[in-house]
């Protein structure tokens, strides 16, 4: 009896161990087609950027470097899909668009609309929201359509309008959603705290001045000239420059460092972050990460990388204000309150794992979540940024 106990005994730890050995090997594989995947993904996404160097025209005015991509009319969009397979649409002569990248790199495949077609109309629409209670409007590179969230009453009198004024509209290169309010709350969270409550602080910047400071949310900051704080109470700067004024593109303050000195890394919430990238570098589908006070670091992928909102302000003392931000980036990520003016960043290599970290471009900073749900949100520009204010970003080494 002793001996078959011993052999029974035997047999169930061999099983545990197999048992536990199979998790071990699972996971593993896990980790690798996740890390295979997230390198596939970047691939396609430098060789994005690689096609775009084609169209991509830079402009220095002061210290501010601006960049615009002008496509030739027959370029439909760029994005990479849920295969981290990259994809360039046209919508004739394709050949045309193989200068730097071919077809052994990317997926051509024909549309009904040129990009150049869809920006015109996003334009229009864009600014019709002051009269027409649009909620969000956005080009998908991916449907190669705008999509526009109006309610079912307007629907008519927009098409009406765009084809009055629109040269060759096409009602079909519209996609319409039911509108849905925005809405965020300025308040709460960890990190620095402003008068309406706590955010994050994105990226190190200096202004043409030569004063050294950090970007945040504008959202959080009640005017210029006030004090920010440390969670501890101590004094951190001061806000020099704020935009959070409806139709414009900026939701963001500079606050300088009350210390000069000091021109601290600390806030920039990676400790990897190399340089910058303009949204003309960037596509749909491509992976990105933040740095939240509240919600720590969150991944996800773009939807648009050009869109504009409408936003439904909520404040304690019940005040509700609206707001249009235009050219925002909207994304498939996690944001809370308290994440507003972390940093948004292009990863350029593979996952974290453990306590490794990667190097990384700044792409802007996250602004609003759609409260309630916190899965998707906005993220203002780093060039709008720096163009508004006249910032240099600026690494701490």
């Amino acid at each position: 009896m002793k001996k078959i106990k011993k052999i029974v005994g035997l047999i169930l730890s061999l099983c545990l161990t197999f048992g536990a050995f199979s998790s071990i090997v699972s996971l593993a594989a896990e980790e690798a087609g996740a890390e295979a995947a997230y390198e596939k993904n970047m691939e396609s996404a430098y060789t994005a950027m690689r096609f775009k160097e084609e169209f991509l025209f830079i402009t220095v005015s002061r210290s501010v470097q601006s960049s615009e991509l002008v496509y030739p009319d027959n370029f439909g969009g760029i994005y990479i899909d849920d295969n981290n397979e990259l994809h360039i649409t046209y919508t004739e002569n394709k050949e045309t668009l193989m200068n730097k990248v071919g077809e052994d790199e990317a997926i051509f495949e024909k549309v009904d609309y040129g990009y150049n077609y869809l920006c015109e109309i996003y334009e229009y629409i864009t600014n019709l929201m002051a009269d027409i209670p649009i909620t969000h409007v956005g080009i998908s590179e991916t449907n190669n359509r705008i999509c526009v969230s109006v309610d079912l009453d307007y629907r008519t009198q927009l098409i009406d309008i765009l084809e009055e004024n629109c040269v060759n509209f096409k009602k079909e290169a519209i996609s319409f959603f039911d509108s849905q309010i925005i809405t965020t709350t300025a308040a709460a969270g960890t990190g620095i705290i402003m008068s309406l409550g706590g955010c994050t602080a994105g990226y190190n910047a200096q202004d043409y001045d030569g004063n050294y400071g950090f970007v945040t949310c504008g959202h959080a900051a009640s005017g210029l000239w006030e004090t920010v704080y440390n969670l501890d109470g101590s004094t951190l700067g001061t806000v020099t420059y704020r935009s959070y004024i409806s139709g414009t593109k900026v939701d963001a303050s500079f606050v300088e460092y009350e210390n000069q000195s000091e021109k601290s890394s600390q806030y920039l919430g990676t400790e990897s972050l190399v340089g910058t990238i303009s949204s003309a570098s960037l596509s749909e589908g491509m992976n990105v990460s933040k740095y939240g006070n509240k919600t720590g670091e969150q991944s996800g992928t773009i939807i648009y990388v050009t869109c504009s909102v409408l936003i439904e302000e909520k404040y304690a003392n019940g005040q509700i204000i609206n707001r249009q931000l235009f050219d925002q980036i909207y994304l498939d990520i996690r944001q809370e309150k308290g994440d507003s003016g972390a940093l948004l960043v292009l990863p350029m290599v593979g996952p974290v794992l453990g306590n490794t970290t990667r190097p990384c471009q700044a792409i802007g900073i996250v602004t609003l979540g759609e409260e309630d749900v916190w899965e998707k949100g906005w993220a203002s520009k780093i060039e709008n940024i720096n163009s508004r204010f006249d910032l240099t970003t600026y690494i701490v080494v």
